[in-house]
């Protein structure tokens, strides 16, 4: 897992705006002026920017900074916003049914905000800039051009004394794998030969790897089978960010009707003369 280290100019100005925020409230508190009107609003603005991260990424051709620069001022304004949501309720458990429902939309909404931050960080890249750069939906058919590619190569196979054991591994193992969909989770790679352990071990059953990707025939699967599990891994990301975003934006939709009724609920008592 990498975790980025923060831009100087991204925390010190997020800093900054804690520090201002935090002497407004300290200065509205002294009025004797309730803090839930004022970080509310407050609150609101933070929603608001949030979204516009969202916004960023469906335009990434636009001059306006990096997306990496968006997404770390998008976590430190999430955690903002939790402090301003723990100042809106008072520090307290909301004790309206209409109140808890908010608040428990807000903590999914937040935990899965980071969650997804998590994923992004944990999910490895894949390891090759000409597969990285395969778009989604060539993906089926590159494998399938794989697996046609192996095909024609084991019947290129010169006899030999490593002929049959090539075969074999190619029949049992090689050729499952490249025909095989991945799972929700990728394999594990082998330090050295830089492919799933799991062939590397069922290989071992009829030939030591380290001797069989050195023979001049056998050499072309070992970058079949590595490129297979790069795109195996790259549908995996895929899989988890978009299962995220599944979670996630509905929770965002969710919470900003709810965020709007609660406005038009106490704008109206206010109005009211309710207090």
């Amino acid at each position: 897992m990498t975790i980025r280290q923060p831009k100087p100019l991204i925390l010190l100005g997020l800093i900054l705006v804690f520090f201002v925020i935090q002497n407004y409230l300290d200065i509205k508190s002294g009025e004797l002026v309730s803090l839930a009107y004022e970080s509310g609003w407050l609150l609101l603005g933070s929603f608001i920017i949030l979204a516009l991260y969202g916004m960023r990424k469906k335009f990434p051709f636009l001059p306006i900074g990096k997306t990496s620069s968006w997404l770390q001022l998008h976590l430190g304004i999430g955690l903002l916003s939790g402090y301003l949501f723990l100042v809106h309720s008072g520090f307290a458990w909301p004790q309206g049914s209409f109140e808890v429902a908010l608040y428990f939309i807000y903590l999914l909404l937040m935990g899965s905000g980071f969650i997804g931050w998590f994923i992004m960080r944990w999910l490895p890249k894949p390891m090759r800039a000409d597969v990285e750069n395969l778009h989604p939906s060539r993906i089926p058919f590159r494998r399938s051009e794989i697996l046609e590619e192996a095909d024609a190569l084991v019947l290129k196979v010169e006899e030999g004394a490593l002929s049959e054991r090539i075969i074999m591994g190619y029949t049992e193992v090689i050729r499952p794998f490249l025909n095989a969909r991945p799972g929700l989770l990728h394999s594990k790679r082998h330090n050295e030969l830089e492919i799933p352990t799991p062939i590397v071990q069922k290989l071992a059953l009829y030939l030591p790897p380290s001797i069989l990707f050195s023979t001049e025939s056998s050499r072309p699967f070992h970058k079949l089978i590595r490129e297979k599990s790069d795109l195996d891994r790259m549908i995996v990301h895929q899989r988890w960010i978009r299962g995220w975003l599944f979670l996630h934006v509905p929770l965002t939709a969710v919470l900003f009707i709810l965020i709007a009724l609660h406005i038009f609920l106490v704008l109206g008592f206010s109005s009211g003369g309710a207090s």
